[in-house]
């Protein structure tokens, strides 16, 4: 199953979620609020309320017997944002009055539906080996003009590597950033992957989910393909090369339970808003740059906007993806729109512009995002499951849509992306001075090759400033 196909089918928002928070301080506010919140508790009386989920950073200690109301007032005047929460019904009928009656109590200072976020990928398995044929007969265009990457295990493997100048780094003894600290938020990882393990510093995936079913295992296999992207280990003879080496931390952000998706009548794993959050709030204290390969035609709500605010106003670089749907007329594409963000769109192995990447007026930079050879799990998995008939009128997951196992090549922005989160990570290694979120921005767009799909513009919506060249990018870090 091509996700191309699903392009155009994912809901904007959760079914039967709502993202509130209280206003002021202090349980006073609660306790005028609270008159606003009968039709809550209405709804939990009836037993239409499955949870309230106080958010982080730095959520109380609550548990569920405290019911709907308890959890909001256990929540009512705690700092840095632990008053919002996620309201979850059993389903989407009574969230337009929950939310009409909690907008119009003034406590209340926001309330509004969950945008969903998906993976920016689209490369099914029966394309592969297509993909794979088209990387080849270009290099074959391409490979007297371009530097080879030393001991690549195939040419059209690191193709990607070679166009951004990757071979260039050792000559000039840059710095491959082991010392700086890139953060994940994704799917999760294989964190037993030969080529994965020695790079990997940090695995979050268990706590609270929408759905309480997490594991450790990256089922879908798109974020141990990121990680590949950023730092897989060197000197592999049939493995992958990552772009640095950089430390990974990586939070899974994807529960076990896949949602279905009415339009194609198929079950696919979509972002959990709750291990989102969380990851988000974690990153502000330990990461040095953010890689989100995910997106979502929804504007982000309060908290999402303000969580990402916070890194970059503490100088942590957020690169996200720009998203695949130009057939559809490249919808705006969140949270890589959110001022501030590093908006990456892709790019095929001629320099001409994916035929799946949004263009947009916030695009910054492009990277290869086409045939991109990487790491997956060495254990099965799927990005989803074909529906079938269930005992009920509710159709159930089927058969399982299967994926790659070890090695393979994938396309999308999600995949232009960790080209760009690891060179935000080289900047940083090869500069005493480079600390700001904005200073990396400008060298990224600074140092980018113009390519033909610029006709002759120094930007345009479909790859910004141009696509990625990592030399030039740490000559340039190196003058600040």
């Amino acid at each position: 199953m091509d996700s191309d196909l699903l392009t155009g089918a994912f809901p904007e928002t959760h079914r039967g979620m709502v993202i509130t928070r209280l206003a002021g301080t202090g349980p006073a506010t609660f306790a005028a609020a609270s008159a606003g919140l009968s039709v809550l508790q209405e709804l939990e009386d009836t037993g239409k309320v499955l949870a309230v989920v106080p958010l982080p950073p730095a959520s109380p200690q609550v548990n569920a017997g405290m019911g709907a109301l308890g959890i909001l007032s256990a929540t009512a005047g705690t700092n840095d944002g632990a008053a919002t929460s996620i309201i979850r019904l059993n389903d989407d009928t009574d969230v337009p009055r929950l939310l009409d009656a909690l907008n119009e109590t003034p406590e209340v200072e926001f309330a509004t539906r969950v945008p969903t976020r998906w993976a920016a990928s689209t490369t099914p398995p029966s394309s592969l080996q297509a993909r794979l044929a088209s990387a080849e007969q270009g290099m074959e265009r391409l490979e007297n003009s371009l530097l080879s990457a030393p001991a690549a295990p195939a040419l059209a493997s690191v193709w990607n590597l070679q166009k951004i100048g990757w071979g260039q780094l050792s000559p000039l003894g840059a710095a491959m950033a082991e010392n700086i600290r890139v953060g994940v938020l994704d799917t999760g990882i294989d964190r037993w992957h030969p080529d994965l393990a020695p790079q990997l510093d940090r695995y979050e995936w268990d706590g609270p989910s929408v759905t309480g079913n997490v594991s450790d295992q990256d089922l879908v296999g798109h974020g141990t393909h990121v990680s590949g992207i950023i730092a897989a280990k060197y000197g592999t003879t049939v493995g992958t090369r990552g772009v640095c080496r950089a430390r990974l931390s990586v939070w899974k952000i994807f529960d076990d339970s896949p949602d279905y998706i009415a339009g194609r009548n198929i079950y696919w794993y979509l972002v959990d808003p709750i291990l989102y959050r969380r990851a988000l709030a974690d990153c502000a204290e330990s990461v040095d740059v953010v890689n989100l390969s995910i997106g979502g035609t929804a504007p982000p709500d309060p908290q999402e906007r303000a969580l990402l605010q916070v890194l970059t106003a503490r100088g942590v670089p957020v690169v996200a993806a720009m998203g695949n749907e130009r057939i559809l007329g490249s919808p705006t594409s969140y949270p890589a729109a959110i001022p501030g963000i590093i908006a990456v769109g892709a790019t095929a192995v001629d320099d001409t512009v994916a035929p799946f990447s949004n263009s947009g007026d916030y695009i910054k930079i492009a990277a290869p995002g086409v045939a991109i050879w990487s790491t997956m799990p060495h254990y099965p998995g799927q990005p989803g499951f074909y529906a079938s008939a269930g005992p009920g009128p509710a159709p159930t997951p089927g058969a399982p849509i299967p994926r790659e196992m070890n090695y393979a090549t994938e396309s999308g922005t999600s995949m232009a992306t960790p080209h760009v989160t690891a060179a935000a990570a080289l900047a940083l290694a090869n500069s005493r001075q480079l600390r700001d979120a904005a200073a990396v921005l400008y060298l990224l767009m600074a140092s980018a090759d113009h390519v033909p799909a610029m006709l002759g513009q120094i930007w345009n919506q479909d790859v910004g400033a141009g696509r990625l060249n990592l030399a030039r990018l740490v000559l340039a870090a190196r003058t600040l």
